[in-house]
């Protein structure tokens, strides 16, 4: 993640690697070429995922489940983004959640995406 300035405007870049389609283009290629999605969060954007997320945890926290059943509580950022929350009998934890982007999911720590977004806001 890394944040710019434009004029009065603010963006977030997300960069996500797809290391799973890394790849060398020949054998004797000594270079790896990787496959990454980026992804523009605005201010307003940031903003609001800042200010669902505490109901997104509240929402999956109350949640029972049976045997066998997968819960997902999700905010819609955008077109190409969503955050998603699941939750089953058999794992549940906090410590983690799913980034959709442009119809990949990505994993990523929740403290780590929350304070990248905390100091976001407040460059």
């Amino acid at each position: 993640m890394i944040a710019y300035k434009s004029g009065k405007q603010k963006a977030l870049v997300m960069g996500l690697d797809k290391y799973y389609k890394a790849r060398k283009k020949g054998k004797k290629d000594p270079f790896v070429t990787f496959v990454i999605n980026y992804i523009d969060l605005n201010e307003a954007e940031c903003k609001s995922i800042l200010d669902h997320f505490k109901t997104l945890q509240e929402k999956i926290d109350v949640e029972k489940t049976i045997t066998n059943e997968e819960v997902y509580h999700d905010f819609t950022v955008s077109q190409d983004f969503f955050i998603s929350y699941s939750k089953s009998n058999l794992y549940y934890s906090k410590d983690a959640l799913d980034l959709w982007i442009k119809g990949e999911r990505y994993t990523i720590s929740t403290s780590t995406f929350v304070d990248q977004l905390n100091k976001f806001m407040a460059y």
